[in-house]
């Protein structure tokens, strides 16, 4: 920088080196309070939890027929409506 001498750029670099420092350190324990996840967990959350909501909706497939079977339509949309609600709770209330 000019006009600035040799001991405030050396002041300067060492103002900065110390918030970094102390950012650096917040920010470690902040990831020790569970305030923070890692990036890699929370993918894998999302794909556990989507898998989940996918292996249940696939198995509507097999369970419905039996249920619908010689119903009225007020009945099959009642089941249907109970069935996925079930899933969509499910997926509301995950826990890891």
């Amino acid at each position: 920088m000019r006009g600035m001498s040799s001991i405030d750029e050396l002041n300067q670099e060492r103002a900065r080196y110390t918030r970094l420092k102390a950012d650096k350190e917040e920010l470690k324990l902040s990831v020790m309070r569970g305030e923070y996840v890692s990036v890699q967990e929370v993918k894998k959350q999302w794909a556990d939890m989507a898998g989940n909501v996918r292996k249940k909706m696939l198995a509507l497939e097999g369970r419905l027929p039996v249920q619908l079977e010689n119903q009225k339509a007020g009945d099959i949309a009642e089941i249907l409506h109970r069935e996925i609600y079930e899933v969509l709770n499910e997926l509301a209330d995950y826990k890891t």
